[in-house]
């Protein structure tokens, strides 16, 4: 088993159904993305990929999906969320390998971040005994420095936050305190070629923050399953025919 942290990395190569294939199962830890996969479904949103479900449907997923779910659990998204809550709670505890993305990693230092807003990512990134992070080469920063603009810019323009709840930063590992075996996995997968095109490259400056979908009058219209790929809205439109 292995725990994972949102990546729409991993989404785009496949990974989840790759482990599975060779006997792994990969548990999604983020909410939405728990929702999707247990219901066998596809993510429709960069942010929320969840969005296309109701709460009504969701408690209808828990009650058939995690095992042991209070046969009484009713809709109220607190309640949902609680379930979601305790069934993953396990996992973090038990689980020895974790999966993560990244949303920007610095070449002058080696460090890794991750922001999100459950904590869940947290827990998946100080709790197994070993880490692996598939990140795209696009995702590099120069500086650490860097981060200061990127750490502004990705909330305000996903969520509307000043700040997301969680950040987290890691350089390797540290003896006796969180994971204490590191692997990174640089994919490129179609980066290269789209890097090479000189309007096309332009597509790579993407921090995945979703403001393009929130307001494009097509994906309003046809939601993202419409796209058949892992990036859907405006972005995807550019991005996916280039990886």
């Amino acid at each position: 088993e292995v725990i994972k942290v949102k990546s729409m990395a991993t989404q785009e190569i496949g990974l989840n159904e790759h482990l599975e294939s060779q006997g792994v199962r990969a548990y999604e830890t983020d909410l939405a993305e728990l929702i999707v996969q247990l219901a066998d479904d596809k993510p429709s949103h960069i942010l929320v990929p969840a969005i296309h479900r109701n709460r009504d449907e969701i408690r209808e997923i828990f009650l058939k999906e995690i095992p042991g779910v209070d046969p009484e659990l009713n809709a109220v998204p607190a309640e949902l969320a609680a379930a979601a809550r305790a069934y993953l709670r396990e996992k973090f505890m038990t689980t020895k390998v974790a999966i993560s993305g990244a949303n920007f990693g610095i070449a002058e230092t080696g460090t890794l971040s991750v922001v999100e807003s459950e904590g869940n990512g947290r827990m998946c990134l100080t709790l197994p005994d070993t880490l692996i992070t598939v990140m795209g080469i696009e995702k590099v920063l120069p500086r650490y420095e860097d981060l200061e603009v990127f750490f502004q810019l990705l909330p305000r323009s996903s969520t509307g936050e000043r700040m997301n709840p969680y950040t987290s930063l890691w350089t390797g590992v540290t003896p006796g305190d969180g994971p204490q075996e590191f692997h990174l996995v640089l994919l490129d997968n179609g980066r290269t070629a789209a890097l090479a095109d000189s309007v096309g490259r332009e597509a790579l400056n993407c921090i995945r923050c979703s403001a393009c979908l929130n307001v494009c009058p097509v994906y309003e219209r046809a939601g993202g399953h419409a796209y058949g790929s892992t990036y859907p809205g405006p972005i995807g439109a550019v991005l996916t025919p280039q990886l």
